[in-house]
């Protein structure tokens, strides 16, 4: 007999015990989650104004400034053109994803994005690196 009233004494501790963790869990921890939330859309956002400004930097003075020194550099920026368009097809699925709250789409979203823009920024490199190279010889 003892033993279940220290069995019932203990379970009413722990479940008043579980149920303060449960407050602490839901108060100020929900409140960093919705911060979350909010600073991921404001980062997605803002992400992307980036990427676009870049982007369009690149194409209107990068670009034409490289053709211009090396006109047979054509092939190389269509293809950077190309890939312009796949990031900015990305970094707007990635947007939306992030609105909507699709945490899973949003991260294989992310991780193609990711690759692409890395193999991106290789070969934009390698391009510019010749073509600087090609106009000191």
């Amino acid at each position: 007999m003892i033993t279940e009233k220290k069995d019932d004494h203990d379970g009413v501790l722990t479940a008043a015990l579980a149920e303060i963790m449960g407050r602490f869990r839901s108060g100020p921890y929900d409140a960093v989650v919705d911060h979350l939330e909010e600073a991921l859309k404001g980062a997605a956002e803002e992400f992307v104004a980036q990427l676009a400004s870049h982007l369009k930097h690149e194409e209107e003075v990068l670009f034409p400034g490289i053709l211009k020194a090396s006109p047979g550099a054509a092939a190389e920026i269509e293809q950077l053109h190309e890939e312009h368009f796949l990031l900015r097809v990305y970094s707007t699925d990635l947007a939306y994803r992030v609105k909507q709250g699709d945490r899973e789409g949003g991260y294989e979203v992310s991780r193609a994005f990711l690759a692409a823009l890395f193999e991106h920024i290789d070969r934009e490199r390698k391009v510019v690196d010749e073509e600087l190279k090609a106009s000191m010889a």
